[in-house]
């Protein structure tokens, strides 16, 4: 039963591209965005100097999420028959999981904060 809209719309939705051709300034702008695609682009030049990688953005990610997680634990209190325990259970557990695992994804391997790198460096000092 639900195809059929699918279906429908679909059509509708790609048939006007295939029959209506673009002319005159709108066939130029066109033409114009796809060649602008084709453009390689230079990452420092138009991106320039990122303050966060994506392994930063998905840290905070896996802790949004983790707070979700936690946060949905509270529901615990107030799902009174055993079924909804232990739905509420299970998407809680999975949800913090799953955040404490983005967490752990979005560490940057290797990396040492300053102050142990002073401390390795002044132990190497001591050692010399």
């Amino acid at each position: 039963m639900i195809g059929l809209p699918a279906v429908t719309t679909t059509i509708g939705f790609f048939l006007p591209v295939l029959l209506v051709k673009p002319a005159g300034e709108f066939a130029e702008r066109v033409s114009a965005f796809f060649r602008k695609l084709a453009t390689p682009i230079d990452p420092a030049k138009e991106l320039g100097e990122v303050g966060m990688s994506g392994r930063g953005q998905l840290a905070i990610v896996g802790k949004v999420t983790t707070g979700i997680g936690l946060a949905c634990f509270l529901m615990l209190f107030v799902n009174s028959s055993g079924r909804e325990f232990a739905i509420t259970l299970i998407y809680s557990a999975a949800t913090t999981l799953v955040g404490l695992g983005f967490v752990a994804a979005g560490r940057v391997p290797g990396s040492a904060r300053p102050a142990e790198v002073a401390v390795a460096g002044a132990a190497m000092d001591v050692k010399d």
